[in-house]
């Protein structure tokens, strides 16, 4: 059974870098042409607003360079959630196409684990300068349709979402399960934890993710 598992980022972050890699497999080249040229107008749209050079990490148009820039992404994040998950089980990730990780960033929208990303400042409650969120941006951007495009593309036969409440909301999680019941007969799974509440919460869903791809569940 192919199981995707869609899961939120981290504001901690590790500094070191590496020279960009690109995957040959990204979040934006697995979705639909309309997809695709509606993530990279909002990621584009975003970057405007902070004044954040566009590069091969945002637009996989763009050529690499050899910059120091650069980690991939479950390698870059080491908030509790992610502190959780073991190389051993990142490695087994890497190596087993039955399983594969989307990342829900304020920075990139959405992205798969391996994509290489840059240290990032914002978060998901940084506001623009009209006032709104992040989050709320990429949620009126299009979040939840390139979700569901991207799991309907890669033939998923089973979603597990490992995410807080707001970052939930922002992909509308409740209606991507439904879509996903009715239209694709694709099983899925909340898994909040919400009964271990706050950072302990974190924690919880870092350790289901790393029993989940060493098969421990």
């Amino acid at each position: 059974m192919r199981t995707l598992i869609v899961t939120a980022s981290s504001k901690s972050k590790r500094k070191e870098n590496l020279i960009f890699k690109k995957p040959s497999k990204t979040f934006s080249n697995s979705i639909s042409e309309k997809n695709q040229q509606e993530l990279l107008h909002a990621r584009s749209s975003l970057l405007k607003e902070f004044g954040f050079s566009e590069g091969p990490d945002t637009h996989f148009n763009l050529k690499p360079t050899d910059d120091k820039d650069f980690l991939p992404a479950y390698s870059r994040y080491k908030g509790r959630t992610f502190s959780k998950v073991t190389e051993g089980a990142w490695t087994s990730l890497l190596k087993n196409d039955d399983f594969d990780c989307i990342i829900l960033s304020a920075y990139y929208g959405l992205i798969r684990f391996n994509e290489p990303i840059r240290n990032y400042e914002i978060k998901q409650v940084t506001k623009l300068p009209s006032g709104t969120t992040i989050g709320k941006f990429w949620k009126a951007s299009g979040a939840t349709n390139w979700l569901f495009d991207y799991i309907e593309n890669n033939q998923f036969e089973d979603v597990k979402f490992v995410l807080s409440t707001m970052y939930s909301d922002i992909i509308q999680k409740e209606t991507i399960m439904n879509r996903l019941k009715d239209e694709l007969d694709v099983s899925s799974e909340d898994q909040q934890f919400k009964h271990g509440g706050g950072m302990k919460s974190m924690s919880l869903r870092g350790q289901y993710i790393n029993d989940l791809l060493l098969n421990k569940l």
